[in-house]
């Protein structure tokens, strides 16, 4: 409300209550010149003083209108003005309080709009980030399996053909080996040809065919005999198959115990292979008549 409607109410009221003003003065007038109320009437009249009639009186006239006061801006009163003042910096005041707190709620609401889109963006954001750790895991892990697969398959080949170079060479080295004895072998078997005519020869020095005995070359005794490495005997010499003179077959065995220690081979690779030697070690002598 503005400070000329305020006053023009007031100005208002004024002329209403001076209006009220006169009406209730012409009243009284009127009454009283009607003699007001009438007193009661007494039985005795006692009148000192001759009855005049008295003139009627005028009736009243009407009341002229009031001219209208010329419209006089009125400043209120300075109390009904701090008043006044004071009730607008009250209204004023809510009103700022009103307003500050529709702001206010208009802020929290679109700041708690604005939350509940962020949370919804995080959780939206997080559970993409999940996903995508989850996929990235997932991938890492059959890289993982895909390069450890490729890894044992890798190993199991290398490992193949390790084996199969090593079996190679085992082959190899067994052929090798073998052609190695083979040609020791070989070696060895014209060696103990060498050393059983040696030892043939060194039982004939020894040999003393009985008186009876006719020497025939066709008179043979075969004569078994085992050796020690130093070329002794290992045992007495077995007679396994007979000449048909048991004199004379008496007469080798004599000859090969005399000829003992029997000749041995002196290499060393025959010496230091135990196999080798077993060629040695044990002889199926034919002895025959020295001719």
């Amino acid at each position: 409300m503005q400070i000329d409607e305020i006053y023009e109410t007031h100005k208002k009221r004024l002329a209403v209550v001076a209006a009220l003003i006169l009406l209730v003065f012409f009243g009284v007038v009127i009454w009283a010149n009607t003699g007001g109320m009438a007193p009661p009437e007494s039985k005795i009249q006692i009148s000192l003083v001759p009855k005049i009639p008295l003139p009627k009186p005028k009736p009243p006239e009407a009341p002229k209108e009031q001219p209208k006061p010329p419209k006089v801006e009125k400043k209120p009163p300075k109390k009904q003005a701090d008043v006044i003042r004071a009730d607008e910096e009250k209204k004023r005041k809510e009103k700022e309080e009103k307003q500050r707190k529709k702001e206010e709620a208009e802020k929290k609401a679109k700041e708690k709009k604005a939350k509940e889109k962020k949370r919804k963006a995080d959780e939206k954001k997080e559970k993409e980030r999940k996903e995508k750790e989850k996929l990235e895991k997932e991938k890492k892990r059959k890289e993982e399996e895909e390069k450890q697969r490729k890894e044992e398959e890798k190993k199991r080949k290398e490992e193949k053909e390790e084996a199969e170079r090593q079996a190679e060479a085992v082959a190899a080295a067994a052929a090798a080996d073998a052609q190695r004895r083979q040609g020791l072998q070989n070696r060895v078997s014209r060696i103990a040809s060498g050393i059983a005519g040696r030892i043939i020869n060194r039982i004939d020095d020894y040999l003393k065919t009985p008186i009876g005995i006719p020497e025939d070359s066709s008179i043979v005794v075969k004569v078994h005999v085992r050796l020690n490495p130093d070329g002794s005997l290992n045992g007495i010499p077995e007679v396994i198959e007979s000449s048909g003179f048991p004199k004379y077959d008496d007469a080798a065995v004599r000859a090969v115990l005399l000829a003992a220690p029997l000749p041995m081979p002196k290499e060393s690779f025959i010496v230091n292979d135990e196999e080798f030697m077993k060629e040695f070690l044990e002889h199926t002598l034919s002895i025959s008549p020295t001719l």
